[in-house]
């Protein structure tokens, strides 16, 4: 081998080394990028999650109703109040009356007709 060969030798090392050294990412910055990551996939996930269509579920009890005229003073409240069993959530039974009748709104006019459950 020449002088001038292996006085290269060195130089084509250290080379290498330091090319290795410069694609090394400190273990921080490696540990953000996988978090990050991590992150974002979960974000995908749980939007993928809510895109999917849920099965429908309805109660198929059917409730015999009865039509009933709005007096002045009537709340739904009130309504509800009248209808519910002794110890019974009250606002449960608005939201009963609410869905049975396609309320969006609790407010009652007097002569407005509504459906409330039948008395047994």
């Amino acid at each position: 081998m020449t002088s001038s060969a292996i006085q290269a030798m060195p130089t084509a090392v250290a080379r290498r080394s330091g090319a290795q050294s410069r694609h090394r990412q400190p273990l921080g910055k490696t540990l953000m990028k996988a978090a990050v990551t991590l992150l974002a996939g979960l974000v995908m996930w749980c939007g993928w999650q809510s895109a999917q269509p849920q099965d429908a579920t309805s109660n198929l009890e059917s409730v015999p109703t009865v039509s009933y005229t709005v007096k002045r003073g009537d709340t739904l409240w009130s309504c509800a109040q009248s209808i519910t069993p002794k110890g019974k959530n009250v606002s449960k039974t608005v939201d009963m009356l609410m869905t049975l009748n396609n309320m969006h709104s609790t407010k009652l006019v007097a002569g407005q007709t509504i459906v409330v459950p039948e008395q047994g």
